[in-house]
């Protein structure tokens, strides 16, 4: 793939931002907002003493001047043995510190080893370079170990293990392969001899795969002697208690920069969304009126491939690429090669870009729509090099300057963890299960406290797999059996991958949801600088087949004409609540999503609507199962859902992009008397195996006050309110035979339950059965109906009420009353 060669800017290249206002002003937009970031001078401070004299003189060949502050002071605080966490700016040299720390530890610890982890494959491709020049000057050899299952690739990976001092990876394969081989002679060898672990991007460790990051690195530590970690960021919100979750123990964290900054400049423009198209003009012009490149963003994958092709449609010696996600790893490396070295004009780039990669010659960067969240401004903004200027294009903001200063002045999001959340814990826990077996009595038990009752309920739970809290367990449980949990329960949300080719050439790959937006029979699909036609998609192979290059038209495009409607199963519903023309319930939504056809835009500015039916194309479906809080009976619109949702999120703090917002066609498995409509679900994202509305039933009356507390429009407090109305008598049910019955076998709340002392049967996940003696049975908010249990005095555990059976003849029942928490006298309990 050829690239033009462009002129480099000058070090001092010095971009006058009346140049950009100039241009803005040939085009209808308004500038609201101009505001200046000073400059900020470097402070330095000497080299620690202590450091190893190879690797002081290592470091005063880069900084002739001294380090700056914020990197002497990580420096001392990692030679004092501390764990340290890098919280400074973009370009302040973090990256040094770990090197130096690396190399440092492998000279004076005997050959002390590091584990460097980057969140991105293409981050840690891109890092490589300088720890290799490093470990050349300094006697190291560092190697960078990739995913893949192949013997080969395996053997290769050993052998980087035993070779090597520094390995560069992704947490992935480090879980799914290193973690999941313990017992192999070459990572028994490199784990007993870990003396660092290296955390970059640590930002990026939130929600669920946060949560999976901090089980990794205490499983990790688990596993042999106890290392040093060292971990950076340059937006992380509050991050002391953050770390010291992730980590295990409280880092000495640093976040006051010695680094020097250039004045900086951001301008702030409104415009119309009927002048949107004059954008890609506007960004032409600007992008000319600086010597150094330009850096878009864009939060749309496919719209990042388009726009690079418009804007490089109007000039006949700009270079314009895009980047993203999905590319072919040569053609991805090809493309930062020729970024860092001065080759492109301008990149459009989705987040791939926020992190981490060096690039040196940006003095403008454009943001198309404000970034959703602050900590993806400070890195979009942080990629400016020296001198430069950044805008923000929004169509709905902002109103005024005060309003961008507010904005400005709001706390970078805080990294959120869900240890409350028994699916990724269980998850987590067979893993360790593995891995204690493979390391045995070295197996350090006491560093998991510091995660939480849940894990270690967890742990306990695959030990004693007979105890089940709720049914959506069985199926953790269920695919732990196959003996490889490393790679059934991944990191993070990892969905099945499709690869798209021209013949027998890679274009690309997509996640299957990406295949539903971008990829779908008729699309219209961009890659590097060719245009092609997706002819079919095989959801057997995971291949895509492209038509040949089409002609260049950067005015056309597609758009899915994609249909989604869901259903509530009520079939395995364990707990659920009702009042007066209202069901709630905890179920499994069964989520099925069509693509019937597609919309083209012509170059012409017209639109054609292409149905499925009408062409040689196939519909494309898939259905999910993501798990939720159906919402059945009242007829509500979409907002108030959302209201609900979103306090729900707040109340918990959970990233309300976990969790989506369902409309309900149909219910499955109960006969709802007096439903007038079927509803909405609030559901989990799907895909993720987290199931955060496991809470949301049991705070539903104190979820719908903090909603109406922080709802606006009128038809929305409208509709929360007559859900508290109606919420105030709500009363639990349950599904028996495919009709809701409320539980209690009359008015008063009774329960027919199993007796104190009474024997009973505890059938496993498998259909095993083994006697019990019940001693309690209560309701538990999180699991419903519960019994608290032991088997032969000795192991004493909690199962879900529908894992409990009858011995005939033998097991005593009598009726429970779930408000007093007592029982009704029978002569079986007197007895």
């Amino acid at each position: 793939m050829p690239f033009d060669k462009q002129n480099k800017p000058t070090n001092n290249t010095h971009m006058k931002t009346h140049n950009i206002t100039e241009t803005l002003r040939n085009y209808p937009f308004t500038i609201v907002a101009s505001r200046e970031f000073e400059k900020q001078d470097p402070k330095h401070a000497p080299l620690p003493a202590s450091l190893d004299p190879e690797v002081k003189h290592w470091m005063e060949s880069k900084y002739s001047k001294g380090l700056y502050s914020h990197q002497a002071e990580a420096l001392d605080k990692f030679l004092s043995g501390s764990d340290v966490a890098l919280m400074t700016p973009t370009a302040s040299g973090k990256s040094a510190i770990f090197q130096a720390a690396a190399a440092h530890a492998n000279k004076t610890k005997g050959g002390s080893k590091t584990l460097a982890l980057f969140p991105l494959k293409a981050l840690a491709q891109d890092q490589a370079r300088s720890w290799i020049e490093m470990g050349e000057t300094l006697g190291l050899k560092i190697a960078v170990i990739h995913g893949g299952q192949s013997k080969k690739g395996n053997q290769t990976r050993l052998q980087k293990l035993q070779e090597c001092d520094v390995i560069l990876a992704t947490p992935d394969v480090i879980h799914c392969w290193f973690m999941a081989n313990l017992d192999k002679k070459e990572i028994k060898a490199f784990r007993a001899q870990l003396g660092l672990l290296v955390l970059d991007e640590a930002h990026t460790f939130d929600g669920e795969f946060g949560t999976n990051m901090a089980l990794f690195i205490a499983r990790l530590r688990a596993c042999g002697p106890d290392f040093q970690a060292i971990c950076a960021s340059a937006t992380m919100g509050a991050p002391e208690k953050f770390l010291s979750t992730l980590l295990g123990k409280m880092p000495a964290v640093i976040n006051q920069s010695g680094s020097s900054a250039a004045t900086r400049q951001l301008l702030t423009v409104r415009y119309s969304r009927t002048d949107k198209d004059r954008l890609i003009g506007a960004i032409h012009e600007l992008a000319g009126s600086v010597e150094g490149q330009c850096l878009v963003f864009i939060d749309n994958r496919a719209k990042a491939d388009h726009i690079a092709q418009q804007i490089e449609s109007l000039g006949e010696n700009a270079t314009w690429l895009a980047y993203r996600n999905g590319y072919e790893e040569e053609d991805r490396e090809e493309i930062q090669n020729a970024l860092t070295q001065g080759n492109l004009k301008g990149i459009v780039s989705t987040s791939a870009l926020e992190a981490g990669i060096s690039i040196a010659g940006i003095e403008l960067v454009i943001m198309l729509d404000r970034p959703k969240k602050m900590r993806s401004f400070w890195q979009r903004f942080g990629r400016l090099r020296g001198e430069g200027c950044a805008i923000i294009f929004d169509a709905d903001w902002p109103q005024d300057a005060a309003e961008v200063e507010e904005w400005i002045k709001r706390p970078v999001e805080e990294n959120r963890l869900y240890l409350e959340d028994e699916v990724v814990c269980l998850q987590a826990a067979f893993c360790a299960k593995e891995e204690q077996v493979a390391v045995g009595d070295a197996y350090r038990m006491e560093v998991f406290d510091h995660l939480g009752p849940r894990f270690q309920r967890m742990l306990h739970f695959v030990v004693h797999p007979d105890e089940i809290f709720d049914n959506s367990l069985k199926d953790v449980n269920r695919r732990a059996q196959n003996g490889e949990p490393h790679r059934e329960f991944s990191l993070r949300n990892i969905e099945r991958q499709y690869q798209a080719f021209h013949g027998d050439l890679g274009c690309g790959s997509f996640t299957e949801s990406q295949v539903f937006r971008e990829a779908y029979p008729g699309a219209i699909y961009r890659y590097l600088k060719r245009s092609y036609r997706v002819l079919e998609v095989n959801r057997r192979t995971g291949k895509i087949k492209l038509s040949q290059p089409l002609k260049q038209n950067a005015k056309e495009s597609t758009s899915p004409d994609c249909r989604t409607s869901g259903s509530a199963d009520f079939r395995d519903s364990a707990s659920g609540k009702k009042a007066d023309g209202i069901w709630l319930a905890e179920v499994v939504v069964n989520l099925v999503e069509t693509v019937l056809g597609y919309k083209q835009k012509l170059s012409g500015g017209s639109t054609q609507n292409i149905s499925y039916q009408d062409t040689t194309y196939k519909p494309l479906t898939r259905t999910t199962y993501p798990f939720g809080l159906a919402v059945t009976g009242p007829d509500l619109n979409k907002a108030t859902l959302v209201a609900i949702k979103n306090a729900y999120c707040g109340m918990n703090d959970f990233d309300p992009s976990d969790l989506d917002v369902v409309k309900l066609s149909g219910v499955i498995g109960v006969s709802l008397p007096q439903s007038t409509n079927a509803g909405w679900a609030i559901a989990n994202k799907p895909g993720t195996a987290a199931r955060l509305t496991g809470g949301l039933l049991v705070n539903w009356f104190k979820v719908l006050e903090e909603a109406l507390r922080t709802a606006n429009d009128p038809l929305t407090v409208g509709q929360l309110s007559e859900l508290i109305r109606i919420s105030a008598s709500l009363e639990p049910w349950h599904v028996q035979n495919g009709l809701a019955i409320i539980k209690g076998s009359d008015s008063s709340g009774l329960v027919r339950v199993f007796v104190p002392k009474s024997r009973v049967f505890i059938v496993g996940c498998n259909g095993d059965r083994k006697e019990a003696i019940v001693e309690k049975y209560v309701h538990r908010p999180e699991q419903g109906w519960c019994y608290r249990y032991n088997v032969e005095g000795n192991i004493t555990a909690w199962v879900n009420h529908s894992h409990v059976e009858e011995i005939p003849g033998i097991s005593v029942t009598a009726l429970y009353n779930r408000d007093t928490d007592e029982f009704e006298p029978t002569p079986a309990l007197a007895a």
